[in-house]
């Protein structure tokens, strides 16, 4: 059997495990690179110890951020450890993959200020912006995903219980997620005034390109979307869709939500992901303290 095949039965498995079609496309591209560090995939089978171990140092090296380096070596460890499992190698190398936790956030996120200063730079006096400014305000408001984004429908919109629904996100689980005044405000007006003239189509996508006929926005033209806006605001951070999730997380427990709370707001499977915010949340505390507490140095 080819290696070719060994990737589709991989991809294939994945499926029957029940992840998204956006979990296995990211999984695709970083086995690319896995298989560009070993020079083809072809040629696992005479790697060893040394050379699958050296595979996180390799990455380090290619300024990858700590984020993708962890993405690409749990791919790797995934993708070993099937193959192993499916009899397709000898020796199991997911034993040789360190994956290292990460517990600390990008540098990126927003001050709730920036946050501020993005949303309202957004010019919406035309239609792309009346869309452009309601995607912005729903990602700040409930810290969806970017393919979940990108997948919503204009069924899953409830402007009478405020909420938005989520269908099959990562690891395939559906949530309600309020969506806040502002977001319904904005969104309410791009189903109005803009949706009903663009909407040529009988699919029924919450996000529509502006180009001629109008079809559903992809998930890339979101994400430049996105960071063409944070850059027009003048911000020096580099804004993303998944910068407007970290920072939605951290300004709730700057605020003094509960983490169980957030972890369903953000679809966490586990609640020790969601606890890493805690740290934004007492540095700023420590620098409110320093500056504002009456006891404190001189």
């Amino acid at each position: 059997m080819n290696t070719m095949a060994w990737e589709s039965l991989f991809m294939e498995n994945l499926r029957l495990r029940g992840l998204s079609e956006a979990t296995i496309a990211t999984r695709t591209r970083s086995l690319r690179v896995f298989s560009r560090y070993l020079g083809g995939l072809e040629t696992i089978t005479q790697a060893d110890r040394k050379t699958i171990e050296g595979y996180g140092p390799w990455l380090r090296s290619q300024d990858y951020t700590p984020w993708s380096v962890i993405t690409h070596l749990s791919t790797a460890w995934v993708f070993l450890n099937f193959l192993h499992r499916a009899k397709l190698l000898p020796w199991d190398g997911s034993q040789w993959i360190h994956l290292r936790r990460i517990t600390q956030l990008p540098r990126n996120i927003l001050t709730p200020m920036e946050a501020r200063r993005v949303l309202e730079s957004v010019n919406a006096n035309s239609p792309r912006g009346i869309r452009d400014r309601a995607i912005m305000e729903l990602f700040y408001a409930s810290g969806i995903r970017l393919a979940e984004m990108t997948a919503l429908t204009v069924e899953d919109v409830d402007f009478r219980n405020a909420l938005v629904r989520v269908l099959h996100g990562k690891g395939g689980k559906d949530r309600l997620v309020p969506m806040g005044s502002e977001a319904m405000q904005w969104l309410s007006r791009y189903l109005r005034d803009v949706r009903p003239t663009w909407s040529r189509m009988a699919h029924r996508a919450l996000w529509l390109s502006s180009i001629r006929l109008h079809p559903r926005l992809s998930s890339t033209l979101i994400g430049l979307m996105v960071r063409q806006r944070g850059k027009a605001s003048g911000i020096s951070k580099r804004l993303t869709p998944h910068v407007w999730r970290h920072s939605v997380a951290s300004h709730l427990v700057s605020q003094g939500s509960d983490l169980a709370t957030i972890q369903n707001l953000l679809g966490h499977a586990s609640i020790e992901t969601t606890a890493i915010y805690t740290r934004v949340a007492v540095t700023d505390l420590k620098e409110m303290m320093a500056s504002s507490h009456p006891r404190r140095a001189a």
